[in-house]
Protein backbone atom coordinates (compact mmCIF):
# COMPACT_ATOMS: atom_id res chain seq x y z
CA UNK A 1 0.00 0.00 0.00
CA UNK A 2 2.77 2.44 0.93
CA UNK A 3 4.64 1.62 -2.27
CA UNK A 4 1.47 2.23 -4.31
CA UNK A 5 1.14 5.83 -3.03
CA UNK A 6 4.86 6.55 -2.70
CA UNK A 7 4.82 8.92 -5.71
CA UNK A 8 2.07 11.04 -4.14
CA UNK A 9 3.91 11.15 -0.82
CA UNK A 10 7.14 12.18 -2.52
CA UNK A 11 5.29 14.86 -4.54
CA UNK A 12 3.79 16.34 -1.36
CA UNK A 13 7.17 16.31 0.38
CA UNK A 14 8.87 18.09 -2.53
CA UNK A 15 6.08 20.69 -2.72
CA UNK A 16 6.37 21.23 1.02
CA UNK A 17 10.11 21.84 0.62
CA UNK A 18 9.49 24.35 -2.20
CA UNK A 19 6.81 26.13 -0.11
CA UNK A 20 9.21 26.29 2.80
CA UNK A 21 11.86 27.94 0.64
CA UNK A 22 9.16 30.30 -0.74
CA UNK A 23 8.09 31.40 2.72
CA UNK A 24 11.63 32.57 3.35
CA UNK A 25 11.42 34.80 0.25
CA UNK A 26 7.89 36.02 0.99
CA UNK A 27 6.32 34.19 -1.99
CA UNK A 28 5.47 30.64 -0.80
CA UNK A 29 4.21 29.27 -4.13
CA UNK A 30 6.50 31.42 -6.30
CA UNK A 31 3.48 33.08 -7.88
CA UNK A 32 4.39 34.90 -11.11
CA UNK A 33 7.74 33.09 -11.52
CA UNK A 34 7.92 31.76 -15.07
CA UNK A 35 10.62 29.11 -14.55
CA UNK A 36 8.77 27.57 -11.61
CA UNK A 37 10.41 25.09 -9.16
CA UNK A 38 7.38 22.77 -9.55
CA UNK A 39 8.72 21.78 -13.00
CA UNK A 40 11.70 20.18 -11.25
CA UNK A 41 9.31 18.16 -9.03
CA UNK A 42 7.35 16.93 -12.05
CA UNK A 43 10.58 16.00 -13.85
CA UNK A 44 11.81 13.99 -10.85
CA UNK A 45 8.50 12.12 -10.45
CA UNK A 46 8.27 11.43 -14.20
CA UNK A 47 11.80 10.06 -14.41
CA UNK A 48 11.20 7.85 -11.39
CA UNK A 49 7.61 6.62 -11.89
CA UNK A 50 6.65 7.32 -15.50
CA UNK A 51 3.76 8.90 -17.39
CA UNK A 52 0.74 8.32 -15.12
CA UNK A 53 2.41 9.31 -11.86
CA UNK A 54 3.88 12.44 -13.45
CA UNK A 55 0.34 13.58 -14.43
CA UNK A 56 -0.82 13.14 -10.84
CA UNK A 57 2.18 15.15 -9.63
CA UNK A 58 1.35 17.87 -12.20
CA UNK A 59 -2.27 18.07 -11.01
CA UNK A 60 -1.19 18.30 -7.35
CA UNK A 61 1.35 21.00 -8.22
CA UNK A 62 -1.20 22.91 -10.31
CA UNK A 63 -3.82 22.72 -7.55
CA UNK A 64 -1.31 23.97 -5.00
CA UNK A 65 -0.37 26.84 -7.26
CA UNK A 66 -4.05 27.89 -7.73
CA UNK A 67 -4.79 27.70 -4.02
CA UNK A 68 -1.91 29.97 -3.14
CA UNK A 69 -2.79 32.28 -6.03
CA UNK A 70 -6.37 32.79 -4.80
CA UNK A 71 -5.17 33.12 -1.19
CA UNK A 72 -2.76 35.82 -2.24
CA UNK A 73 -5.54 37.47 -4.33
CA UNK A 74 -7.88 37.36 -1.38
CA UNK A 75 -10.64 35.48 -3.17
CA UNK A 76 -11.64 33.68 -6.33
CA UNK A 77 -11.46 36.01 -9.30
CA UNK A 78 -11.43 34.46 -12.76
CA UNK A 79 -10.69 37.78 -14.48
CA UNK A 80 -7.24 37.53 -16.03
CA UNK A 81 -6.67 34.07 -14.51
CA UNK A 82 -5.13 32.71 -17.70
CA UNK A 83 -2.62 35.53 -17.90
CA UNK A 84 -1.56 35.05 -14.30
CA UNK A 85 -2.27 31.32 -13.79
CA UNK A 86 -1.25 29.48 -16.98
CA UNK A 87 1.27 27.49 -14.91
CA UNK A 88 -1.10 24.57 -13.94
CA UNK A 89 -1.84 23.89 -17.61
CA UNK A 90 1.87 24.11 -18.38
CA UNK A 91 2.54 21.60 -15.57
CA UNK A 92 0.18 19.06 -17.18
CA UNK A 93 1.65 19.62 -20.65
CA UNK A 94 5.18 19.29 -19.29
CA UNK A 95 4.26 16.10 -17.40
CA UNK A 96 2.72 14.56 -20.53
CA UNK A 97 5.77 15.39 -22.65
CA UNK A 98 8.38 14.19 -20.16
CA UNK A 99 6.26 11.20 -19.09
CA UNK A 100 5.89 9.96 -22.65
CA UNK A 101 9.64 10.23 -23.22
CA UNK A 102 10.28 8.29 -20.03
CA UNK A 103 7.73 5.60 -21.02
CA UNK A 104 9.41 5.17 -24.40
CA UNK A 105 12.79 4.80 -22.72
CA UNK A 106 11.35 2.35 -20.18
CA UNK A 107 9.89 0.21 -22.96
CA UNK A 108 13.24 0.21 -24.72
CA UNK A 109 15.00 -0.74 -21.49
CA UNK A 110 12.44 -3.50 -20.85
CA UNK A 111 12.88 -4.83 -24.37
CA UNK A 112 16.66 -4.74 -23.97
CA UNK A 113 16.38 -6.52 -20.62
CA UNK A 114 14.23 -9.17 -22.30
CA UNK A 115 16.82 -9.61 -25.04
CA UNK A 116 19.58 -9.83 -22.45
CA UNK A 117 17.60 -12.44 -20.49
CA UNK A 118 17.01 -14.43 -23.67
CA UNK A 119 20.69 -14.22 -24.58
CA UNK A 120 21.67 -15.29 -21.06
CA UNK A 121 19.33 -18.28 -21.27
CA UNK A 122 20.72 -19.15 -24.69
CA UNK A 123 24.25 -18.76 -23.36
CA UNK A 124 23.46 -20.99 -20.37
CA UNK A 125 21.98 -23.60 -22.70
CA UNK A 126 25.03 -23.50 -24.97
CA UNK A 127 27.32 -23.59 -21.94
CA UNK A 128 25.42 -26.63 -20.67
CA UNK A 129 25.88 -28.31 -24.07
CA UNK A 130 29.54 -27.35 -24.07
CA UNK A 131 29.98 -28.81 -20.58
CA UNK A 132 28.33 -32.02 -21.78
CA UNK A 133 30.64 -32.18 -24.79
CA UNK A 134 33.68 -31.54 -22.57
CA UNK A 135 32.50 -34.21 -20.12
CA UNK A 136 31.85 -36.66 -22.95
CA UNK A 137 35.25 -35.92 -24.45
CA UNK A 138 36.89 -36.46 -21.05
CA UNK A 139 35.04 -39.77 -20.63
CA UNK A 140 36.00 -40.91 -24.12
CA UNK A 141 39.61 -39.89 -23.54
CA UNK A 142 39.61 -41.79 -20.27
CA UNK A 143 38.08 -44.85 -21.92
CA UNK A 144 40.58 -44.72 -24.76
CA UNK A 145 43.40 -44.36 -22.24
CA UNK A 146 42.11 -47.32 -20.23
CA UNK A 147 41.69 -49.46 -23.36
CA UNK A 148 45.12 -48.49 -24.65
CA UNK A 149 46.66 -49.18 -21.26
CA UNK A 150 44.88 -52.52 -21.10
CA UNK A 151 46.30 -53.87 -24.33
CA UNK A 152 49.71 -52.33 -23.79
CA UNK A 153 49.95 -54.35 -20.58
CA UNK A 154 48.97 -57.50 -22.46
CA UNK A 155 51.49 -56.75 -25.19
CA UNK A 156 54.30 -56.16 -22.69
CA UNK A 157 53.55 -59.26 -20.66
CA UNK A 158 53.30 -61.54 -23.71
CA UNK A 159 56.15 -60.09 -25.73
CA UNK A 160 58.49 -62.99 -25.01
CA UNK A 161 55.97 -65.79 -25.48
CA UNK A 162 58.27 -67.76 -27.81
CA UNK A 163 60.76 -68.57 -25.10
CA UNK A 164 58.17 -68.79 -22.29
CA UNK A 165 55.49 -71.26 -21.39
CA UNK A 166 52.15 -70.69 -23.16
CA UNK A 167 50.52 -70.14 -19.76
CA UNK A 168 52.12 -66.69 -19.74
CA UNK A 169 49.28 -65.51 -22.03
CA UNK A 170 46.71 -66.60 -19.46
CA UNK A 171 48.74 -64.91 -16.73
CA UNK A 172 48.68 -61.70 -18.74
CA UNK A 173 44.90 -61.95 -19.17
CA UNK A 174 44.45 -62.44 -15.43
CA UNK A 175 46.68 -59.40 -14.85
CA UNK A 176 44.36 -57.33 -17.05
CA UNK A 177 41.29 -58.58 -15.18
CA UNK A 178 42.74 -57.59 -11.81
CA UNK A 179 44.73 -54.46 -12.66
CA UNK A 180 42.67 -52.82 -15.39
CA UNK A 181 39.11 -54.14 -15.04
CA UNK A 182 39.56 -54.10 -11.22
CA UNK A 183 38.14 -57.59 -10.67
CA UNK A 184 38.55 -58.64 -7.03
CA UNK A 185 37.71 -62.26 -7.83
CA UNK A 186 38.22 -63.71 -11.31
CA UNK A 187 39.09 -67.01 -12.99
CA UNK A 188 40.92 -67.87 -16.20
CA UNK A 189 40.21 -71.41 -17.48
CA UNK A 190 41.82 -73.13 -20.45
CA UNK A 191 40.32 -75.98 -22.42
CA UNK A 192 42.13 -79.28 -22.05
CA UNK A 193 40.35 -81.55 -24.49
CA UNK A 194 36.74 -81.14 -23.38
CA UNK A 195 37.59 -80.25 -19.78
CA UNK A 196 38.10 -76.76 -18.34
CA UNK A 197 41.17 -76.43 -16.15
CA UNK A 198 42.24 -73.48 -13.99
CA UNK A 199 45.04 -71.34 -15.39
CA UNK A 200 44.76 -68.41 -12.95
CA UNK A 201 44.82 -67.63 -10.10
CA UNK A 202 47.33 -70.17 -8.90
CA UNK A 203 46.33 -72.39 -5.98
CA UNK A 204 42.52 -71.81 -6.06
CA UNK A 205 41.61 -75.18 -7.55
CA UNK A 206 38.93 -76.06 -4.98
CA UNK A 207 37.29 -72.65 -5.27
CA UNK A 208 37.36 -72.85 -9.08
CA UNK A 209 35.78 -76.35 -9.01
CA UNK A 210 32.87 -74.97 -6.97
CA UNK A 211 32.52 -72.09 -9.41
CA UNK A 212 32.37 -74.51 -12.37
CA UNK A 213 29.80 -76.69 -10.59
CA UNK A 214 27.51 -73.73 -9.89
CA UNK A 215 27.79 -72.48 -13.48
CA UNK A 216 27.56 -75.66 -15.56
CA UNK A 217 24.50 -74.43 -17.47
CA UNK A 218 25.99 -71.02 -18.20
CA UNK A 219 29.29 -72.52 -19.38
CA UNK A 220 27.46 -74.97 -21.64
CA UNK A 221 25.46 -72.07 -23.10
CA UNK A 222 28.67 -70.13 -23.60
CA UNK A 223 30.26 -73.12 -25.41
CA UNK A 224 27.34 -73.05 -27.83
CA UNK A 225 26.90 -69.30 -28.31
CA UNK A 226 30.53 -68.14 -28.07
CA UNK A 227 29.14 -64.82 -26.77
CA UNK A 228 30.06 -62.91 -23.60
CA UNK A 229 27.35 -62.74 -20.92
CA UNK A 230 26.52 -60.35 -18.10
CA UNK A 231 24.67 -61.18 -14.90
CA UNK A 232 21.71 -58.84 -15.60
CA UNK A 233 21.09 -60.68 -18.88
CA UNK A 234 20.69 -63.99 -17.05
CA UNK A 235 17.13 -63.92 -15.69
CA UNK A 236 17.22 -67.46 -14.25
CA UNK A 237 20.08 -67.00 -11.82
CA UNK A 238 19.67 -67.69 -8.13
CA UNK A 239 21.03 -64.84 -5.95
CA UNK A 240 22.50 -67.43 -3.59
CA UNK A 241 24.50 -69.07 -6.38
CA UNK A 242 27.98 -67.97 -7.35
CA UNK A 243 26.82 -66.40 -10.57
CA UNK A 244 29.53 -64.53 -12.53
CA UNK A 245 29.20 -60.82 -13.19
CA UNK A 246 30.91 -61.33 -16.55
CA UNK A 247 31.75 -64.54 -18.37
CA UNK A 248 33.12 -64.88 -21.88
CA UNK A 249 34.86 -67.30 -24.27
CA UNK A 250 38.53 -67.16 -25.17
CA UNK A 251 37.91 -67.68 -28.86
CA UNK A 252 39.52 -67.19 -32.25
CA UNK A 253 36.45 -66.14 -34.23
CA UNK A 254 37.95 -66.58 -37.70
CA UNK A 255 38.32 -70.32 -37.13
CA UNK A 256 35.64 -70.60 -34.41
CA UNK A 257 38.22 -72.19 -32.10
CA UNK A 258 37.50 -72.10 -28.35
CA UNK A 259 40.54 -72.05 -26.04
CA UNK A 260 38.92 -71.44 -22.65
CA UNK A 261 36.82 -68.94 -20.71
CA UNK A 262 37.30 -65.80 -18.61
CA UNK A 263 34.98 -65.18 -15.66
CA UNK A 264 34.64 -62.33 -13.16
CA UNK A 265 32.78 -63.21 -9.98
CA UNK A 266 33.43 -60.06 -7.96
CA UNK A 267 34.59 -56.57 -8.92
CA UNK A 268 34.55 -52.95 -7.79
CA UNK A 269 31.02 -51.56 -8.10
CA UNK A 270 32.18 -48.29 -9.66
CA UNK A 271 33.98 -50.10 -12.50
CA UNK A 272 31.00 -52.28 -13.49
CA UNK A 273 29.83 -50.37 -16.56
CA UNK A 274 29.46 -50.62 -20.33
CA UNK A 275 33.10 -49.68 -20.94
CA UNK A 276 34.26 -52.47 -18.64
CA UNK A 277 32.09 -54.99 -20.49
CA UNK A 278 33.50 -53.81 -23.83
CA UNK A 279 37.06 -54.15 -22.52
CA UNK A 280 36.22 -57.65 -21.23
CA UNK A 281 34.86 -58.70 -24.64
CA UNK A 282 37.90 -57.30 -26.42
CA UNK A 283 40.18 -59.15 -24.01
CA UNK A 284 38.40 -62.46 -24.74
CA UNK A 285 38.74 -61.96 -28.51
CA UNK A 286 42.29 -60.64 -28.36
CA UNK A 287 43.52 -63.50 -26.16
CA UNK A 288 41.95 -65.97 -28.60
CA UNK A 289 43.86 -64.30 -31.46
CA UNK A 290 47.14 -64.41 -29.50
CA UNK A 291 46.71 -68.10 -28.67
CA UNK A 292 45.92 -68.91 -32.28
CA UNK A 293 49.04 -67.02 -33.35
CA UNK A 294 51.28 -68.74 -30.80
CA UNK A 295 50.00 -72.24 -31.40
CA UNK A 296 50.19 -71.78 -35.16
CA UNK A 297 53.79 -70.55 -35.00
CA UNK A 298 54.79 -73.45 -32.76
CA UNK A 299 53.77 -75.82 -35.58
CA UNK A 300 55.53 -73.85 -38.31
CA UNK A 301 58.83 -75.37 -39.50
CA UNK A 302 60.04 -71.91 -40.56
CA UNK A 303 59.44 -70.08 -37.30
CA UNK A 304 62.20 -67.51 -36.98
CA UNK A 305 62.34 -66.18 -33.43
CA UNK A 306 64.30 -63.06 -34.38
CA UNK A 307 61.81 -62.08 -37.09
CA UNK A 308 58.91 -62.85 -34.83
CA UNK A 309 60.24 -60.55 -32.13
CA UNK A 310 60.79 -57.81 -34.71
CA UNK A 311 57.19 -58.07 -35.91
CA UNK A 312 55.91 -58.20 -32.37
CA UNK A 313 57.79 -54.98 -31.52
CA UNK A 314 55.85 -53.36 -34.37
CA UNK A 315 52.58 -54.60 -32.90
CA UNK A 316 53.56 -53.33 -29.47
CA UNK A 317 54.25 -49.84 -30.83
CA UNK A 318 51.18 -49.43 -33.03
CA UNK A 319 48.52 -51.74 -31.62
CA UNK A 320 46.98 -54.80 -33.21
CA UNK A 321 43.80 -56.23 -34.67
CA UNK A 322 42.64 -59.66 -35.74
CA UNK A 323 43.42 -58.72 -39.34
CA UNK A 324 46.97 -57.67 -38.42
CA UNK A 325 47.65 -60.86 -36.48
CA UNK A 326 46.08 -63.00 -39.21
CA UNK A 327 48.32 -61.39 -41.84
CA UNK A 328 51.37 -61.91 -39.63
CA UNK A 329 50.49 -65.57 -39.17
CA UNK A 330 50.05 -66.00 -42.91
CA UNK A 331 53.48 -64.43 -43.46
CA UNK A 332 55.17 -66.97 -41.18
CA UNK A 333 53.21 -69.85 -42.70
CA UNK A 334 53.63 -68.76 -46.33
CA UNK A 335 56.04 -71.58 -47.18
CA UNK A 336 53.65 -74.27 -45.92
CA UNK A 337 51.34 -75.84 -48.45
CA UNK A 338 48.74 -76.50 -45.78
CA UNK A 339 47.80 -74.49 -42.70
CA UNK A 340 49.07 -76.32 -39.59
CA UNK A 341 46.46 -77.67 -37.28
CA UNK A 342 45.94 -76.02 -33.90
CA UNK A 343 47.17 -78.46 -31.30
CA UNK A 344 45.99 -79.15 -27.82
CA UNK A 345 47.35 -76.53 -25.37
CA UNK A 346 48.20 -78.91 -22.61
Amino acid sequence: MIKRFSSIVETLLFIAMVLGIGYASGNPAFIGVHLHPFYIIILLIASRYGYAKSLIAALIAGGTYLVFYFVRLGGVDLTGIWVNCYQPVAYVAFAMFVGLLVEVDKKKVKALNGDILHLNESLEFKQHNLDQVISLNANLSEQLTVTDKTFNIVFRETKGFYDQDIMSAYDAAYSVLSKIIKATKAFVFYLDGSELRLACPKGDHEDSKQFLQFNDARIEGLRQSHECMRLENDRDHDPLERAPLLIGPIIHRDTDTLYGILAIEEMDFLTYNENTFLTFKNLCNWLGDVLYFRLSIQQSPIANVENIHTEFDFLTDYGSSRQTIRELVETFLSEDSEEPAVVDQS
